[in-house]
């Protein structure tokens, strides 16, 4: 009675961790805008036909969502409901790995473990952006191939097959490297469930393609047309060799780098607690000492309560910066529960063992999915980790409870209100301290502002940046839906004063060979004639373009283009996103 009472009284702390972040997340979803990267998605998906540099269609799918309505607050909304959407899809697809297939509540209480974690991610912009959507992707993929492999009905398996293949293709289209690797990972899957269930392979195969074709098919005729495809995606390569940090070679470098940090440092912050799992695995050895059940809760149990504490301490005044930190937070976790996990297989038979084994590849599988959505991408590992952080707690909940009777027992619950409490102290204090990556705090996102069709409460920094400029734009004569070469990097101005961008919608001023780049940029937008051009410096920067330099993108600039407008005096503190600090920004327009 006693045992059943405080598992009880456990999953309630769980589920009162989900409610308040949830409500925590919609009381606060109409403040903070990042003029970076949340600006950068909304302009590219507002604008489509503008963009033909760009190696992903993610824009078309944004676009799609914008036709329903583009109010910002309902692009977030919409993110948080795909969110919960796809934990509730690997909850689902989680429960048939555990060894209590009938015990519903096994669901809601993956469900809402994950929440916590989830929110996390959302410290960066939430808006549907290619991100986002290649991991929304991902997970689905996995949820359906774990799915198919658990299934009892066996003759669905061409119905998850043709899932596996149209899914590939979506995040095909959203991330060309992520896409390509999935779909090779579909046509793998297919060959080895052919070869253990002794199904035509053949049959898969023709299945599989028809899910690629269908989306194909979908895509050509009701979003963009095959030859418009094929020409941005010729210029979209040649972009992508002006900018040293896209290079392939240079960011699978990157990545391994990052993923030998990210092990060093888990092992060096949380040695005590793997060695601990590690001497574990060797006292199992003794008898005496495996059968002792509760000595064997008791130093499980010690070992998860030190990992907390341990975590807790580096985990003080967590910042943006501190991402490595908390990436090995549930890395650590993983490695923590995968030896504790390995402590209840070695002692079972060898039938289950080989039950097991499935479980533990797949498992694996899925912890590859945040460098599966890395691939093709100059984000770090550890974004990407955080971008996928939801995916990490149903693992440690998984490995917890591996080869046990009932996942419903006071470990499990344990591990779940354990982590869930610490993922909402972080969510909590992340959106708090630093949301959507911007400088200043939630509390300071107090003036309501116009965001081209939105409004959102910001910072006093980007609304004064914003409003000026909007003023600014207006005594130059500018209209809605103008055209405007912004040579800053500022996407979400662009966006903010409701103008279009031509061909590029950022134009990557922070990396070498910008310049290279956005006069190829321009070069695709012969069409376009005569736009507003904007230009900014930054404190303690040179300016990334000077109106000396104007020249070689635009001919007879000083005749043809005359001074209108300029934003000063922008406030240094804090700034206007999480990577520049602007200083001044000057409107040309074009001489009547």
């Amino acid at each position: 009675m006693y045992q059943k009472r405080l598992n009880q009284g456990l999953i309630f702390v769980s589920i009162l961790c989900s409610l308040f972040i949830i409500v925590n997340f919609i009381l606060n979803v109409n403040k903070g805008f990042n003029l970076l990267d949340e600006g950068f998605y909304l302009l590219s998906g507002a604008y489509p036909q503008d963009i033909k540099t760009q190696l992903t269609s993610y824009y078309n799918y944004t676009h799609l969502i914008m036709l329903i309505n583009d109010n910002i607050v309902f692009l977030r909304i919409f993110s948080l409901l795909l969110n919960v959407g796809v934990i509730l899809l690997l909850s689902v697809s989680l429960l048939n790995l555990t060894s209590d297939k009938n015990n519903k509540r096994v669901i809601l209480l993956l469900l809402i473990s994950m929440l916590p974690t989830s929110f996390i991610s959302f410290i960066f912009p939430i808006v549907p952006n290619y991100n986002n959507f290649t991991v929304y992707g991902s997970i689905t993929f996995y949820s359906v191939l774990t799915i198919a492999f658990t299934a009892k009905n066996k003759n669905m398996i061409n119905l998850f097959m043709l899932l596996l293949g149209f899914i590939a293709t979506f995040v095909f289209f959203n991330k060309f490297g992520s896409g390509v690797l999935l779909i090779t990972l579909a046509f793998i899957a297919c060959i080895i469930y052919s070869t253990t269930n002794k199904k035509s392979l053949a049959q898969s195969f023709v299945f599989l393609i028809t899910g690629i074709i269908i989306h194909l098919l979908l895509f050509f005729t009701c979003i963009q047309s095959f030859k418009k495809f094929i020409l941005v995606y010729k210029f979209g390569f040649q972009s992508i060799k002006m900018i040293e940090s896209n290079h392939s070679i240079d960011l699978l470098l990157q990545y391994l780098k990052q993923i030998t940090e990210l092990a060093l440092y888990s092992f060096y912050h949380y040695g005590i607690v793997i060695y601990s799992a590690l001497i574990l695995i060797v006292l199992q050895q003794t008898y005496y000492f495996f059968k002792l059940k509760a000595v064997k809760l008791t130093v499980s149990y010690s070992l998860l309560i030190s990992f907390y504490c341990i975590s807790y301490y580096n985990f003080i005044n967590i910042n943006s910066e501190k991402m490595i930190t908390l990436s090995s937070f549930y890395f650590s976790g993983v490695v923590l529960m995968f030896m504790i996990s390995l402590i209840n297989i070695f002692s079972i038979s060898w039938r289950t063992l080989k039950q097991n084994q499935v479980i533990i590849s797949l498992v694996l599988l899925l912890l590859c999915i945040p460098f599966i959505t890395a691939i093709g991408t100059a984000n770090t590992i550890y974004m990407q980790i955080l971008l996928c952080i939801f995916v990490w707690m149903p693992v440690i909940i998984l490995l917890s409870s591996v080869s046990s009777k009932s996942i419903m027992n006071t470990f499990s619950y344990f591990t779940i209100t354990g982590f869930s409490l610490l993922s909402t102290y972080y969510a909590y204090t992340i959106l708090k301290e630093n949301p959507y990556g911007l400088y200043d705090s939630l509390p300071q996102q107090t003036h309501l502002t116009k965001i081209n069709n939105s409004k959102l409460y910001v910072d006093s920094i980007t609304n004064y940046i914003i409003e000026n400029t909007q003023h600014e734009l207006k005594k130059c004569g500018f209209k809605s839906n103008d055209f405007l070469v912004s040579l800053t990097d500022l996407p979400g101005l662009t966006y903010a004063v409701h103008a279009r961008s031509p061909s590029c919608a950022w134009y990557f001023g922070i990396f070498k060979g910008s310049d290279k780049f956005t006069q190829f940029c321009l070069s695709l937008s012969k069409e376009i004639k005569s736009p507003y051009i904007l230009l900014s410096s930054f404190h303690g920067q040179t300016p990334y373009f000077t109106e000396s330099q104007l020249g070689a993108y635009f001919s007879n600039f000083l005749t043809n283009y005359q001074l209108c407008g300029e934003v000063k005096n922008i406030p240094i503190e804090g700034g206007a996103c999480c990577k520049v600090s602007v200083n001044d920004i000057k409107i040309y327009k074009p001489r009547v």
